[in-house]
C-alpha cells in the first residue's frame, strides 16, 4: 500500500492507494508534471525534514488537476467500453480507482493543502 499525502498548516491528510493505481498515476505523469523538492514541514508540532513534495501554488496545482481529471476521464471511457460485459473485478477496479482520483482532485483543489507528496 502506498500513500498520497496532503499537508496543511499543522495537519496532514493521507490517501492510501494500491500499487496498481500508483503505477497508473505514474504512467499518467504524476512524477514528472511538476517539480518535487525536499521541504521541512511541521505537522502537529513535530518537524519532518527532507519531505519530498510539491509546494502547491497556482500553476502546479492547475497542472496536477488537469492530470487527475484527464486520468479520471480516461478511466471512465475505458469503463464505458467494457459496459457490454464487465466482470465484477473490472467494475470494482474502475470504481475504486475513480474514487481515488476524485478524492485526489478534491484534495489538490483545496487551497488549504500546501504540499503534496507520495510515499
Amino acid at each position: 500500500m502506498l500513500s498520497l499525502r496532503f499537508f496543511q498548516n499543522n495537519n496532514v491528510s493521507t490517501l492510501d492507494i494500491n500499487e496498481l493505481w500508483y503505477e497508473r498515476l505514474a504512467k499518467s505523469g504524476l512524477d514528472s508534471k511538476v517539480k518535487y523538492s525536499n521541504y521541512s514541514i511541521e505537522v502537529e508540532g513535530e518537524q519532518y525534514d527532507d519531505v519530498f513534495a510539491v509546494k502547491l501554488d497556482f500553476d502546479n496545482r492547475y497542472e496536477l488537476l488537469k492530470l487527475v481529471e484527464s486520468e479520471r476521464h480516461n478511466v471512465l471511457k475505458e469503463m464505458i467500453k467494457k459496459l457490454i460485459n464487465p466482470t465484477v473485478k473490472e467494475i470494482n477496479e474502475v470504481h475504486g480507482y475513480t474514487m481515488v482520483l476524485t478524492e485526489m482532485y478534491e484534495m489538490i483543489k483545496s487551497e488549504e493543502n500546501i504540499y503534496f507528496s507520495f510515499v
